[in-house]
């Protein structure tokens, strides 16, 4: 009898240990049913260097960029550098005109979505050490990135991806983006000192429809705010690097750059840039002014190097036709120099068509350099920017 009543409980402890751990495991996320760990998608998600901190959102761009200030007394002071970057992409096709653009000249600010097909494909928050999980779901079919060898690519000390397509938003100049194009974004840095005030950014552009897309063109916008409204914005056209600085700052300062290194497989930067374009908030001339574009059309004239009527931009220097907005000296006031504003910034690629089901793919580096000067500074962000160039394991 007495050991009837011992089995019996031993039973009990039985059936009870496996009603606990079936309740256990039904309460883990679905995906980690089969063994397979989906990653965790984000609106936002917030990165933090070693002296920079920004926020990558869904909508395909960056805001918030801001930066650590050192001083003699090694204390850290944050200062805000960006308020918002974005790819803007336009094309035409006869008498139609078709943009994705993530800016901040409307609101919403973006016609990029991370939903696709009901699933939200980004953002994705990634570090090194997760390639050598081989539970994880790569989303390899959306475009997520891969080495040589098929293992998922992961850049940086931290980075973040996403997978993006057109929303239907139905407010000008949103409202016409491309259906045929899908995006990919991908924004990693580093932790060592040299390059954490630096951030890099791919761009991955598919046509997904079977027929060939002419007339495309590529843009990357900045809203980059050093001391309030108080900017200028110039261009080193031997380097094809945007860079905006405050104009009256004859103390220690910092300045903010930017350029492209890498499209598809061309690394030389005067071969990729087509035009940098004068972009301002609100000036009285509405020709280059944000608020003057209100359509597809327009954007794709900010993308040529146009005014928002489709007229070419004039050196009022030399009095003639250029594609290179405010490229003179700023430090010996020589040439064609910005003015004191609350600035923005285009840089744009070359045209390009894409054939069925191919990929093109830009390469995006923004960096703050400092000095104890403005042409210190300016220096030393062109010192810097060529370094970055010459390391390309920075950013291949």
């Amino acid at each position: 009898m007495i050991q009837l009543i011992k089995s019996y409980f031993i039973f009990c402890l039985i059936i009870l240990f496996f009603i606990g751990c079936k309740q256990k495991f039904l309460s883990r996320p679905l995906e980690e049913i089969d063994n397979q760990i989906k990653l965790q998608s984000h609106n936002t998600v917030n990165l933090h260097f070693d002296q920079i901190n920004l926020s990558v959102q869904s909508t395909g761009e960056i805001d918030g960029i801001s930066h650590d200030i050192r001083d003699s007394t090694s204390n850290n002071s944050t200062e805000f550098a960006i308020y918002q970057t974005g790819l803007w992409v336009g094309s035409e096709s006869d008498s139609n005109h078709f943009a994705n653009i993530a800016w901040v000249g409307s609101s919403p600010r973006s016609n990029y979505t991370t939903i696709l097909s009901n699933d939200s494909l980004g953002v994705f928050l990634l570090e090194p050490n997760m390639i050598n999980n081989e539970f994880i779901n790569w989303p390899f079919e959306k475009g997520f990135p891969m080495d040589i060898n098929g293992m998922p690519e992961i850049k940086g000390d931290l980075m973040t991806w996403s997978a993006l397509q057109s929303d239907s938003i139905q407010i000008p100049p949103l409202s016409q983006p491309h259906i045929n194009l899908e995006f990919t974004h991908s924004v990693w840095g580093y932790l060592d000192s040299d390059y954490s005030k630096t951030i890099f950014q791919e761009y991955s552009i598919t046509n997904i429809s079977h027929k060939i897309v002419n007339n495309i063109f590529i843009g990357f916008h900045t809203d980059i705010d050093i001391n309030g409204n108080n900017n200028s914005t110039g261009y080193d056209s031997s380097r094809a690097l945007v860079y905006t600085y405050s104009p009256f700052e004859e103390n220690e300062t910092f300045v903010v750059g930017y350029t492209f290194l890498k499209f598809n497989d061309e690394t030389i930067p005067t071969e990729i840039v087509n035009n940098h374009r004068i972009l301002r908030k609100n000036t009285p001339n509405n020709e280059w002014n944000e608020n003057g574009i209100i359509g597809p059309e327009q954007i794709i004239f900010a993308l040529k190097g146009l005014s928002n009527s489709g007229q070419p931009m004039i050196n009022p220097i030399t009095g003639n036709e250029t594609k290179f907005a405010f490229n003179g000296n700023p430090i010996t006031q020589t040439g064609w120099i910005d003015e004191s504003l609350d600035v923005r910034s285009l840089l744009n690629t070359n045209e390009f068509s894409l054939y069925p089901k191919s990929t093109i793919y830009l390469t995006v580096v923004i960096t703050i350099a400092g000095g104890n000067n403005l042409e210190n500074a300016i220096i030393n962000l062109k010192n810097k920017i060529d370094n970055i160039r010459l390391t390309t394991e920075l950013w291949e």
